[in-house]
């Protein structure tokens, strides 16, 4: 059996191998937790990161609850439906006082302050003064203004003021000309309120 030079034992040689293997270990070990510790506090990459949305889409209001008894037609968009027949409590002693109005469409504003009588259903784009007769809760007869727009867009903007009728109160011959097809917001404004009905233009 070989020695070494210096004349240590083979047991020594292994032992002190061993120490210095353990050691070389223990280092990369220590190394590597370290290193991901580290990394634990990274941030996360652009693609794991949530993209805001672009899109958006017009605010449409809860509609009006239906009135006993009335039945739903054709007609509203967004907001609004139409219906013929029976008439929420507020709005029947107006209409009791016009001529003819049981069988006309009509909607409500989703706070019920206003209605859309549609005396020319359906109503169409590019007819010069289409018949929509307006009728606003506690108006005392004042003057109403009204801004049509599409829905979802801010132009074109149509806007005309329109002076209630002596009789009955409240009630609001309109004939204003819509330029375009589609769903169209009215804001209609009076002492100091507003309201919004939407209406379907073919």
């Amino acid at each position: 059996m070989c020695f070494s030079s210096a004349g240590q034992r083979p047991h020594a040689i292994v032992t002190r191998f061993n120490s210095a293997l353990l050691v070389t270990v223990s280092g990369l070990v220590a190394a590597a937790v370290i290193g991901s510790c580290s990394g634990s506090g990274a941030s996360a990459s652009p693609t794991d990161r949530k993209q805001p949305s672009d899109r958006s889409s017009p605010t449409v209001a809860a509609p009006a609850s239906p009135p006993p008894g009335a039945t739903e037609v054709a007609g509203g968009c967004a907001s609004t439906q139409l219906y013929v027949g029976a008439f929420p409590t507020w709005l029947e002693p107006i209409v009791q006082q016009l001529s003819n109005m049981n069988g006309v469409p009509y909607g409500i504003s989703s706070d019920s302050t206003a209605a859309a009588f549609v005396l020319g259903s359906p109503l169409k784009a590019g007819v010069p003064h289409p018949k929509v007769l307006w009728v606003i809760s506690a108006s005392q007869g004042t003057t109403i203004d009204i801004a049509a727009q599409p829905l979802g867009s801010a132009t074109p903007s149509i806007k005309e003021s329109v002076r209630g009728n002596a009789s009955p109160a409240g009630a609001y011959p309109d004939g204003l000309t819509i330029p375009s097809p589609g769903c169209w917001k009215f804001t209609i404004s009076w002492l100091g309120h507003n309201t919004e009905i939407d209406l379907t233009y073919g």
